[in-house]
């Protein structure tokens, strides 16, 4: 799996392809990080008007620490977390 690397406050665009990994489901799944320096408030928004987005949290072991679906506007995701 590629792992694509975003600096606190940048944003991204991407594109699902035939070549992105898969989940258990067989949903695409495009994997970004970040490293704080500090304990700080973040929020991490997926937008998308082709695809329903859903977003995993992952701590540096890859454990899940939190999901969300449709915590955006619409059925957008959306996480904001300290």
């Amino acid at each position: 799996s590629i792992v694509r690397a975003l600096q606190f406050g940048q944003t991204a665009s991407g594109t699902l392809s035939a070549s992105d990994c898969r989940l258990g489901d067989n949903s695409a799944i495009q994997t970004y990080e970040f490293t704080l320096a500090t304990r700080q408030k973040v929020e991490i928004e997926m937008t998308s008007s082709a695809v329903d987005p859903y977003i995993f949290l992952a701590d540096a072991s890859l454990n899940v620490i939190e999901e969300d679906d449709d915590g955006g506007i619409g059925l957008n995701a959306r996480i904001l977390r300290t």
